[in-house]
């Protein structure tokens, strides 16, 4: 059925896809412009774009992967899956069940669109998807999945405060640009210093009393948070993170990329994807998905490697450091919090 699917694929997106689409499949897919290569336009609805995308994963219709790019150049970031638009078709043939797909949320930063989704993709799962676009056209796709036991929607896990992994506010509040730099301060602070480094402090200066906790292991509020680790810690498990590979936002949403370790000590290779909510310069709201990943000798032939390939503007160097002043603000506000 998948064979066939994507014969039919390529047919629509010939007959049917936008001549600036036509025009993008003889250009190299890894163009650091949002622009389109032909008309210099910047891409049109892309989040629309890769939500109909995983409806035609879902479905079979064809009229989403009009936006993918349909050769060997296509970019899998997933590391059962090689690259190239035919691999990710057989992929998708080796499925035991049908799969399905409910979008929560999505940002976008760039020729980036971030998708927080429910999957069942071989099992019930909540994965975050990253597709690169160029001209309304996905060219590369990074994502993490992290698996979970019951009935796809009634057992969606929940944390000890009845909060479930995707529930929560759906859209991103757009101040500015300037604001949305400092929000990727406040979360790249958080996650290098507390989660990196482990430095306690990172704590208080970035999350809020109101913290809203939506891993199922975690109950709100910095409390919980700090109980959990401890939990963690003297049942001898690991909750490690090694390196941040990229930052992602938009308006008061965070993404997080970062490779680490997870389970028994000494730990074993995980990836963590951390969306955050911020508001007024601190950590509202937290959702995670966290992927044991198997040694890389095991990984798919072809694939272009869980953590490779994100463009500058989201690595962590290109955040610039935390001003003087917002620093100073966050010790005053963390003596006021002291002295309460």
């Amino acid at each position: 059925r998948t064979t066939a699917l994507v014969q039919l694929v390529m047919v629509s997106f010939a007959l049917f896809a936008g001549p600036c689409v036509l025009a993008f499949a003889s250009f190299h897919p890894r163009l650091p412009s949002d622009s389109c290569p032909v008309t210099g336009e910047l891409c049109p609805s892309a989040k629309e774009r890769m939500v109909s995308t995983l409806t035609s994963v879902e479905t079979g219709a064809p009229e989403g992967f009009n936006y993918i790019l349909q050769t060997d150049d296509y970019i899998q970031h997933n590391v059962n899956i090689p690259n190239g638009f035919a691999a990710f078709g057989a992929y998708l043939q080796t499925l035991d069940e049908p799969v399905k797909v409910d979008t929560q949320r999505q940002i976008r930063e760039g020729d980036l669109v971030v998708s927080h989704n429910i999957w069942n993709f071989g099992g019930p799962q909540i994965g975050f998807d990253i597709l690169r676009y160029n001209c309304g056209v996905a060219v590369e796709h990074w994502d993490n999945l992290q698996s979970y036991n019951g009935s796809l929607y009634g057992d969606i896990p929940q944390n000890p405060n009845g909060r479930s992994m995707v529930e929560g506010p759906k859209v991103p509040k757009i101040v500015n640009t300037s604001t949305t730099m400092m929000n990727k301060q406040v979360a790249l602070d958080l996650v290098t210093r507390a989660l990196v480094n482990g430095d306690a402090s990172a704590v208080e200066d970035n999350i809020a009393d109101e913290y809203l906790q939506h891993n199922p292991g975690i109950a709100d509020g910095k409390n919980g948070l700090y109980a959990a680790l401890g939990a963690l810690a003297e049942a001898g498990l690991v909750l490690r993170y090694v390196k941040v590979h990229a930052v992602i936002a938009e308006g008061n949403f965070v993404l997080t990329v970062s490779e680490g370790l997870t389970g028994p000590e000494p730990g074993s290779p995980a990836s963590y994807y951390d969306l955050f909510r911020i508001e007024d310069g601190m950590v509202h709201e937290h959702w995670d998905v966290i992927e044991p990943l198997a040694p890389m000798e095991e990984w798919a032939d072809g694939t272009a490697g869980k953590f490779t390939g994100f463009p500058a503007y989201v690595k962590p160097e290109s955040v610039p450091p935390m001003s003087h002043a917002m620093r100073q603000l966050r010790q005053q506000r963390r003596a006021r919090r002291t002295r309460q």
